[in-house]
Parts: C-alpha cells; structure tokens; sequence
C-alpha cells in the first residue's frame, strides 16, 4: 500500500520547490537575495524533516535516484573540513588581530567565520532535501526549472539588446531611476544565473523533446553576457558545454577527466601564474581594463600565498590587501590559496574531485557535470568564495543538477551505467 507524502515530505519538498520557483526572479531583481531565500528554504526544509510524514512509503519512493544521496555525502564532508579549517584560521588572521573574532554583537553579526557554519548546515538542508522528493514533487521541480530558464532567457536577450529598457523603467516607476550603465551592470548579474541553470534546464527541454526552446535557452545563455557587456557567464556556458560533451563522450571516464582538471587548477593556480606571468604581462596592454586589472590581481596574489603557503594568512585576509587585492583575488583558486594555504587548498580539490567524480556513469551526468563546471569557471573569474549569495547559487546549482538528473533517471529509456 502506497502512502501519499505526508505534511513534514510536503514542507521539504515545498522548501526546494518555492527555492527554484523564484530564481528567475531573484536573479533579475535581487540577486543579493539568494542568501536570504535559500537559506530560509534549509530552515523550512528542516522543519520538514522534524514533522511527521517527512517520507515517502511504497511504491512512490522507488524511482529516487540510486546512489544520488550518497554521492552528496563526500563532497559535504569536505566542505564542512573547509568551514573548520577557514574558522581555526582566524587565529593567526590578520583580519581578526584588532579585536579578536568577536568585539560586538553587530560586528560578529557580519562576520564570516560565524556565519559560514550556518550556511553550510541550511544550504545543505536545502540541497538533501532535493534528493528526497518525490517523484511528482521532482517533475514539478523540473518544470519550473526549464521554465523559468526559458523566462530568464527571454528577459536577459530583450534587456540585452534594449540596454536594460525594461530594468531602468521599474526603477523609474519604484521612484529610485538608475543611470543606463548601471542599469545594464545590474541586469548582468542574471546572465550568471542563467549560466547555472541553462545546462540542467537543457536536458530536461532535451528529454521533453523541447528543442526549440533548448535552443532559445543556450543562445541566451551565450549571447546576452556578451550584450550587456559581461563575459565570465558566457566563457562558463562554453567551458560547461565542452565538459558536457567530454561526459556524453566518455560517461564514465569524463567526470574524473573534468575532477582531475579542476583539482589540478585548484591545487596549482598560484604556480601557473606566477610561471606564466611574463606572458600575461606582454598581453596586458591589449586586453579591456578589467581583464588588465585581473592579471595584476593574479600576480600580486600569487606572490603572497609564496610568502605563507602553508598555513595562508587567513580567513578574511583578502580584504587586508585593498588596494592591489580588491577586497578579494576574483579567483576562487587564488583566494583559497591566499588564505587557508595549502590544506585549504588541498580539501578544495578534494571538494571539486568528488563533486565531478561522483557524477561518473550516473544519469543525468553530463548536465550535472556541466553546471558544476560552470560554477567552478565562474568562480575562477569573479565573485569572492565567501560571498553569501554565491555561496547560496552553489546550493542551487546543485539543486537544479539534481532535477536533471532526477528527470534522466526516471526516464523509462534512460540507462543507469554502473561506474
């Protein structure tokens, strides 16, 4: 006999579902705002699990996909050694010598070894919860996944080729008018949103024999970055599209190709740059002002994390070196480096490893492993490690590979490859 989901299963999944439901939205209007939705979606998704019926009995419970649950378990290992070793280094972070890790309640109240232990705990909440829908829950998740992708994708081409029209005439009715640069750079911030949820949202469109609008999604994807004048979305939807073709090549053998490469980067950033650091500098002169600006960023960095590669200097010590460092290194790899040394590095790696590694021979694999990977390009171009908001996209990121996945696997002609 079946059971429906019970009121704790309905909260949970209802947590993820209303997480995935307004990110279009969030990406066009408040980005800043994913830290905020996603981790009330892992405080509900808590809830949920506290509550009678948080499971699913009979027959409704078996096409959950096999293995998904544990495969999760090793990455989040790794990021929980990370939160405990970034928050041991506040002991000899310059950042914290003045007044200690905790001077004032509102002071602690903003501070980063406090508030990313939480954020692990809700963000995953929220990300676990994903593995545990049901099967209808998940293709209502599904849906509103490639819907909202294709929104976004329409709205981030329109506001492409209007210069943000639509964006300054909100803010005008709201009575808070924005100038068109500013405009156009704040509209920007979804075009990486979309590079996040394009190749999760492809695969479903794919699987629903929605090609069309696949096509509509990638094109966006692609092109609206490169309109409002952004690039690192657009260089991570081609990088994440070329580690999807390395997967649907190889299922088994391409995500440890893809593991082994973000590990290495991960692990041997500093050195790459400071080894081709004279040829970044021959070229400096005929790149935008932004790129010029990241390779000076790149070197200084790299020379720092020679001066304390063991230990690093540090949570939070990015912020120490303004001006040469701009609050952070805008390389994911770099910062790790500059401030856990090289064991942060080394669980970052691991991190990656597992997260690509574990999609091997998995349905759904080459979009799980695309989205990853356009997270990891991005990451590696811009926004700080510790940025509540990216750090809440990663979780959905991972959520949205999930539905993918999910969709693959219940798929009556998809086959699970045993790695």
């Amino acid at each position: 006999m079946t059971r429906l989901e019970g009121l704790g299963s309905r909260v949970s999944s209802g947590a993820v579902l209303g997480a995935v439901l307004l990110a279009p939205l969030l990406a066009y209007l408040w980005p800043l705002g994913f830290a905020a939705i996603v981790a009330l979606a892992g405080v509900v998704a808590v809830l949920g699990r506290l509550v009678p019926g948080a499971r699913v009995e009979g027959p409704l419970a078996k096409p959950r996909l096999p293995g998904l649950r544990m495969s999760m378990f090793a990455p989040l290992a790794m990021l929980l050694l990370i939160v405990l070793f970034a928050v041991v280094s506040v002991n000899w972070s310059p950042a914290y010598e003045q007044f200690g890790p905790m001077a004032t309640y509102q002071e602690a109240e903003s501070q980063t070894w406090l508030k990313l232990p939480m954020q692990l705990g809700l963000y995953a909440a929220v990300v676990l919860a994903t593995v545990r829908l049901g099967p209808l829950a998940a293709r209502r998740g599904a849906d509103w996944l490639v819907w909202g992708a294709a929104a976004l994708s329409v709205l981030c081409l329109f506001e492409g080729l209007s210069g943000a029209l639509l964006y300054q005439g909100l803010r005008e009715m709201i009575g808070d008018p924005i100038r068109p640069d500013l405009a156009v750079k704040n509209v920007a911030q979804a075009t990486y949103v979309l590079a996040l949820m394009a190749w999760p949202a492809m695969a479903v469109l794919r699987d629903r024999e929605r090609d069309r609008i696949a096509l509509l999604v990638a094109a966006a994807a692609l092109i609206s970055p490169l309109l409002l004048k952004t690039w690192a979305p657009a260089a991570a939807f081609v990088a994440a599209g070329a580690a999807a073709l390395i997967v649907r090549r190889a299922p088994i053998m391409g995500p440890r190709i893809v593991a082994g490469a973000a590990a290495g980067f991960m692990l041997l950033a500093p050195w790459l740059i400071l080894m081709a650091r004279p040829l970044l500098e021959s070229v400096k002169a005929n790149l935008g002002a932004s790129w010029a600006a990241r390779i000076d960023i790149y070197a200084f960095t790299a020379e720092r994390i020679g001066e304390r590669p063991l230990q690093g200097w540090g949570l939070d010590a990015s912020r120490l070196f303004d001006p040469p460092v701009p609050l952070h290194p805008h390389d994911a790899a770099l910062q790790v480096w500059l401030e856990l040394g090289l064991a942060g590095s080394v669980l970052a790696a691991a991190f990656w490893a597992l997260v690509f590694a574990g999609r091997s021979g998995k349905p759904g694999g080459a979009s799980a492993v695309a989205a990853g990977s356009a997270y990891f390009i991005i990451g590696a171009l811009s926004f700080g490690v510790w940025q509540e908001w990216w750090l809440a996209l990663g979780a959905l990121t991972a959520v949205w590979g999930g539905l993918a996945a999910r969709e693959a696997a219940e798929d009556p002609d998809a086959m699970l490859i045993e790695a």
